[in-house]
């Protein structure tokens, strides 16, 4: 967290693990206000930025694989880690085997990225 802080303050942004950048044009500010602000950005962006790039490369990977593959199932939300799809039943073992085996392996990292699966006729009985 500390080396996070300290980049922002040299460099002016800090970087997730896909190098998207985050620019904190307060880190360096006089107002304690403003400058505390930007340091929690700085300690958050690598985390959850780093997150919010995974699922977002995995749905494109996903909406990839669907058209590739000619599927009728359809990628209708995302909501936070979750990805929502609308899936005919004679597709629904196939895509569930597809979606976990290209969000598994998204983003190559030190830890496994693990995927659940759950299904049902409304987003709440997948609940």
């Amino acid at each position: 967290m500390d080396d996070s802080i300290s980049h922002a303050k040299d460099e002016g942004y800090v970087t997730t693990l896909l190098k998207r950048r985050r620019y904190l044009p307060d880190i360096n500010n006089r107002n304690f206000n403003l400058r505390g602000f930007a340091e929690r950005t700085a300690m958050n962006t690598p985390i959850q930025g780093t997150a919010a790039d995974i699922i977002k490369k995995a749905m494109v990977d996903v909406a990839n694989a669907l058209t590739e593959r000619n599927y009728e199932s359809r990628l209708l939300l995302q909501v936070h880690d979750e990805l929502i799809f609308e899936v005919p039943k004679n597709e629904l073992a196939d895509l569930e085997q597809l979606v976990t085996q290209l969000m598994s392996e998204t983003l190559a990292l030190d830890v496994e990225l693990v995927v659940d699966v759950e299904h049902g006729n409304t987003w709440y009985e997948a609940k």
